[in-house]
């Protein structure tokens, strides 16, 4: 489906997130944090003022923990199952938390965030088998839930691998796979990215080489564990795409979209004009809120 009532040109907001992205030299920052091993390793708290509104609790889990958010009054039948992004090296960040409250206000969701250790203290191994033990977890915890699977960026690409091993185990899937500018090849074989580049203020490609080496180990990063680009498609949740013109990672997310056309698999794909990276987060702009309200219909609909 097309999303009607998009802006025909950048607002001032807009231009000002663009321009304080360059004046921070933000494309930099992932290179730089694997250069000089100065990862984000602890989680940005859970604002005090979001906590106001929605109930908020952190559960031991293993050696870590999931994070549970839900609306105080009026919870629905959905859940959200959160892989936050980060390039496999930061942990949750603060615009990250407005997504997760926008989202929930929009659908009365309750949201389960696990707290996954990064790269390169987790490689994709240790990473995936907590993914998948809060899973069940939380199939067992809430056996009647509509459960969909949500991320960005890195854990937009990561969802989708997962997906598939489920399918594999045989566990029951999720309803939906919503994926927000998710990075499909860590490989980054697409020269269509260089296309992107010189609009692009939040990714770089030496800094994705870098997380990529460093969340990868000793696996090859072809595997369709790690670039779900490469993996089976068939058999899984319906999925939607979101992505904005000015992200680097819309050239592998065009491939998706044709490979899911020529095999006939349902799926929503939403490109919006002149966009950074995992913009959803920034919730205050007009592209972000019509992008998230789609997200929601589609969770309200299940």
């Amino acid at each position: 489906m097309t999303i009607d009532n998009l802006p025909q040109k950048e607002s001032i907001l807009l231009k000002y997130i663009k321009l304080n992205m360059v004046l921070f030299n933000m494309k930099k920052q992932l290179e730089n944090e694997c250069k000089t091993g100065k990862f984000w390793i602890k989680p940005c708290p859970f604002p005090f003022f979001l906590r106001l509104k929605y109930d908020y609790s952190e559960t031991k889990f293993g050696n870590r923990s999931y994070w549970t958010i839900k609306p105080k009054h009026a919870t629905s039948d959905n859940l959200l199952f959160y892989f936050h992004g980060g390039g496999f090296i930061r942990n949750i960040v603060f615009w990250q938390w407005m997504l997760v409250a926008d989202l929930i206000s929009r659908t009365n969701a309750t949201f389960i965030i696990p707290n996954y250790e990064i790269a390169p203290y987790w490689t994709y191994k240790e990473t995936y088998e907590f993914i998948k033990d809060c899973y069940l977890e939380t199939l067992k915890l809430y056996p009647h839930m509509n459960i969909h699977l949500i991320g960005d960026s890195a854990g937009g690409g990561f969802i989708l691998s997962f997906a598939n091993s489920l399918k594999e185990l045989g566990v029951k899937q999720p309803k939906n796979l919503l994926m927000i500018a998710p990075w499909l090849d860590l490989s980054g074989q697409n020269t269509d990215y260089y296309d992107i580049v010189p609009y692009d203020k939040l990714l770089d490609y030496n800094g994705g080489v870098l997380a990529a080496n460093l969340f990868a180990g000793k696996m090859n990063k072809e595997d369709p564990r790690l670039s779900p680009l490469f993996g089976n498609l068939k058999d899984l949740p319906r999925m939607a795409i979101f992505v904005g013109t000015h992200d680097s990672l819309m050239a592998d997310c065009r491939l998706l979209r044709k490979r899911l056309i020529n095999e006939s698999i349902p799926h929503e794909y939403h490109e919006f004009p002149n966009m950074f990276h995992v913009f959803n987060a920034a919730t205050p702009l007009k592209e972000s809120q019509i992008a998230n309200q789609r997200i929601a219909d589609i969770v309200n609909q299940s």
